[in-house]
């Protein structure tokens, strides 16, 4: 079995003309079942040694993506130098142990022009940038021999939380009916679970990807200060190479 941890970034709720936050960003990070300890664990280590025992034994402790770059929540204070060293070692743990990487971006202005076209009201950004997910890690698994099953854990969803359950409840029995490309799902097991991401170093993972992702659209091509690059590098070295899905829509 292959578990997808799935967590998001730019989410300003159906406030779709942001001015900086312009793409709802959705990443699952896929993880086969024999590896879930050993990542776990490599994570844990990695912020016991930058944080001290406080990583393993407060209850509210968790890593999140713009606090480890930005030097907030956990990591004030702490220098730049060990911030970033601490963001690779997590990032690290991506190819060790062999996972791979989904995008789904909603591009909001997009949508909401989309919307405009067939006179609707634009939905929240993370249902639609969901169902690609499902659809497109759903075809994956398909694709890989056996056609593994997949199982859903994703980040504790306030605005959309319930209703995503049961929409996804009915997709694997009946299938997505909305888009362009609709698909039976055949792999993904019919529960989706969602956690709080304090509870869950991988969803913790999941964020610094989704963090990185939301940063790199912004500053690529960009004139780069040491930040930018270091963003755009960490994004290169350490996330790109293993993408099984990097899209938006529309």
């Amino acid at each position: 079995m292959i578990l997808f941890f799935i967590d998001d970034s730019g989410n300003t709720g159906t406030k779709l003309d942001h001015p900086v936050e312009k793409v709802h960003w959705l990443v699952g990070i896929a993880v086969d079942e024999s590896f879930i300890r050993p990542v776990d664990h490599a994570i844990r280590q990695t912020c016991q040694r930058v944080f001290g025992q406080a990583a393993a034994d407060h209850s509210k402790f968790e890593v999140k993506g713009s606090d480890l770059f930005g030097g907030r929540g956990w990591a004030e204070g702490l220098a730049v130098d060990k911030r970033l060293s601490c963001y690779e070692r997590l990032l690290a743990t991506l190819p060790e142990y062999h996972a791979r990487i989904f995008v789904q971006g909603i591009n909001k202005p997009g949508q909401q022009a989309h919307a405009a076209r067939w006179k609707r009201e634009p939905e929240h950004p993370y249902t639609r940038a969901f169902q690609y997910l499902v659809e497109r890690i759903d075809e994956w698994l398909e694709g890989l021999n056996d056609g593994p099953r997949g199982l859903l854990v994703a980040d504790e969803q306030q605005e959309t939380g319930r209703r995503m359950v049961h929409q996804f409840n009915r997709w694997a029995h009946v299938g997505t009916d909305t888009g362009y490309k609709t698909r039976r799902i055949k792999c993904l097991l019919p529960a989706l679970h969602y956690v709080r991401s304090v509870d869950s170093r991988l969803i913790q993972l999941a964020d610094c990807v989704a963090f990185l992702r939301n940063r790199y659209q912004k500053v690529v091509g960009s004139t780069q200060t040491d930040s930018d690059a270091a963003i755009v590098n960490l994004w290169r070295t350490y996330c790109s190479p293993h993408l099984e899905l990097n899209r938006v829509w529309p």
